[in-house]
């Protein structure tokens, strides 16, 4: 949609005030920014800069439940490899988190490090400083963010027996298309989650698509060939 603009909410961990500068450079403005930054006098000095802190312990589950961590936010935390950032990971883990990413600064970002937060923490993900730039790191949240909402869908309809999914009056191929790709996004078959359209589809060219893609329809024309039902 024109104008429209997709805004991301991040929570990076850092103490660096480089890495801060850097990271709220880089992020905005696709991405609402908030760092964790435990030294009070940093924290003061950042935000008369105008960069938007939270004053915490990392460590702590409070601090992240404080900064409303939700499952859809991105969490980066700063390894610069002097303190270990397995408590923070755990603590945003308990906090509800679940877009992780380990921010490996300077000489600790190699793929041995990386491997070993792989296998301690098999859901974060390791990214050395060098890959902020040129946009894989904004590419990467899109691409969690949607697979962490596709997830979030699915277990909201994992107890359900059955799914209806209803399109718009007279569904034209786009509609009846959104239909079949949330059934597949829910993991659904034509069984166990039915297509359905209050008034069916009167356009003979719509008809004809359906009848040759999903294989007939009955003497009125109501839709119910391969999970589709006019209701």
């Amino acid at each position: 949609m024109k104008g429209w603009t997709l805004w991301m909410r991040c929570l990076a961990v850092c103490q660096d005030e480089l890495v801060i500068r850097m990271l709220d450079e880089i992020l905005l403005p696709g991405f609402e920014v908030e760092f964790i930054v435990e030294n009070k006098p940093l924290a003061r000095r950042l935000s008369d800069r105008g960069v938007h802190v939270i004053t915490g312990d990392p460590r702590r589950m409070d601090t992240f439940v404080k900064a409303d961590l939700g499952p859809s936010t991105c969490v980066i935390i700063e390894d610069n490899g002097r303190r270990s950032p397995k408590r923070i990971i755990e603590a945003v883990r308990d906090a509800g988190g679940t877009l992780i990413y380990v921010l490996g600064i300077g000489a600790e970002a190699t793929a041995k490090r990386a491997q070993e937060f792989h296998e301690a923490f098999p859901d974060a993900s390791y990214l050395a400083m060098s890959e902020l730039f040129g946009g894989p790191l904004v590419t990467e949240f899109a691409r969690s963010l949607t697979r962490a909402r596709v997830q979030q869908y699915q277990r909201y309809f994992s107890d359900a027996d059955r799914v209806l999914i209803i399109l718009h009056n007279d569904p034209d191929p786009d509609a009846m298309a959104s239909g079949l790709a949330l059934r597949s996004i829910l993991k659904r078959t034509k069984a166990t989650a039915i297509i359905a359209a209050a008034q069916g589809v009167s356009r003979p060219e719509n008809v004809r698509m359906i009848f040759q893609t999903f294989g007939r329809a009955d003497k009125n024309d109501a839709l119910l060939a391969d999970g589709f039902l006019n209701i």
